[in-house]
Protein backbone atom coordinates (compact mmCIF):
# COMPACT_ATOMS: atom_id res chain seq x y z
CA UNK A 1 0.00 0.00 0.00
CA UNK A 2 1.14 3.30 -1.14
CA UNK A 3 1.68 5.54 2.02
CA UNK A 4 -0.54 8.10 3.18
CA UNK A 5 1.09 11.09 2.29
CA UNK A 6 1.18 10.21 -1.57
CA UNK A 7 -2.35 9.50 -1.85
CA UNK A 8 -3.13 13.06 -0.12
CA UNK A 9 -0.97 14.72 -2.35
CA UNK A 10 -2.52 12.47 -5.12
CA UNK A 11 -6.19 13.59 -4.03
CA UNK A 12 -5.50 17.18 -3.43
CA UNK A 13 -4.00 17.56 -6.91
CA UNK A 14 -6.83 15.40 -8.44
CA UNK A 15 -9.38 18.10 -6.27
CA UNK A 16 -7.47 21.08 -7.89
CA UNK A 17 -7.57 20.02 -11.45
CA UNK A 18 -11.22 19.26 -11.11
CA UNK A 19 -12.26 22.43 -9.36
CA UNK A 20 -10.25 24.32 -12.09
CA UNK A 21 -12.17 22.43 -14.85
CA UNK A 22 -15.23 23.07 -13.65
CA UNK A 23 -14.23 27.23 -13.25
CA UNK A 24 -13.46 27.07 -17.11
CA UNK A 25 -16.39 24.71 -18.14
CA UNK A 26 -19.12 26.76 -15.94
CA UNK A 27 -17.82 30.22 -15.52
CA UNK A 28 -15.20 31.54 -18.29
CA UNK A 29 -18.15 30.97 -20.64
CA UNK A 30 -20.34 33.46 -18.60
CA UNK A 31 -18.20 36.23 -20.40
CA UNK A 32 -19.78 36.00 -23.30
CA UNK A 33 -22.46 37.66 -22.37
CA UNK A 34 -22.60 41.52 -22.03
CA UNK A 35 -21.69 43.63 -18.47
CA UNK A 36 -25.58 44.07 -17.33
CA UNK A 37 -26.32 40.14 -17.98
CA UNK A 38 -23.47 39.28 -15.80
CA UNK A 39 -24.24 41.91 -13.23
CA UNK A 40 -27.65 40.05 -13.06
CA UNK A 41 -26.44 37.31 -12.55
CA UNK A 42 -23.95 38.45 -9.65
CA UNK A 43 -20.93 38.47 -11.18
CA UNK A 44 -18.43 41.20 -12.89
CA UNK A 45 -16.23 40.32 -15.90
CA UNK A 46 -13.14 42.08 -13.86
CA UNK A 47 -13.83 39.33 -11.25
CA UNK A 48 -13.92 36.27 -13.32
CA UNK A 49 -10.97 37.70 -15.49
CA UNK A 50 -9.01 37.99 -11.86
CA UNK A 51 -10.26 34.54 -10.80
CA UNK A 52 -8.82 32.83 -14.27
CA UNK A 53 -5.50 34.35 -13.35
CA UNK A 54 -4.93 32.74 -10.00
CA UNK A 55 -2.34 30.02 -10.04
CA UNK A 56 -3.16 26.64 -10.36
CA UNK A 57 -3.00 26.16 -6.17
CA UNK A 58 -5.71 28.39 -5.76
CA UNK A 59 -9.51 27.05 -5.74
CA UNK A 60 -10.93 29.96 -8.18
CA UNK A 61 -14.50 29.17 -7.62
CA UNK A 62 -14.03 30.17 -4.23
CA UNK A 63 -11.26 32.90 -4.33
CA UNK A 64 -14.36 34.63 -7.02
CA UNK A 65 -17.30 34.07 -4.29
CA UNK A 66 -14.79 35.44 -1.18
CA UNK A 67 -13.86 38.42 -3.58
CA UNK A 68 -18.00 38.58 -4.87
CA UNK A 69 -18.67 38.86 -0.97
CA UNK A 70 -16.04 41.82 0.17
CA UNK A 71 -17.01 44.01 -3.11
CA UNK A 72 -21.12 43.16 -2.36
CA UNK A 73 -20.23 44.45 1.37
CA UNK A 74 -18.19 47.29 0.18
CA UNK A 75 -21.13 48.40 -2.55
CA UNK A 76 -23.84 48.75 0.31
Amino acid sequence: MPPMGLIRALDMRWWRFRRRWLFRRHVLPLLAYDDQVLRDLGHCREDILWANQLPLKVDAIQALKARQKTCHVAQR
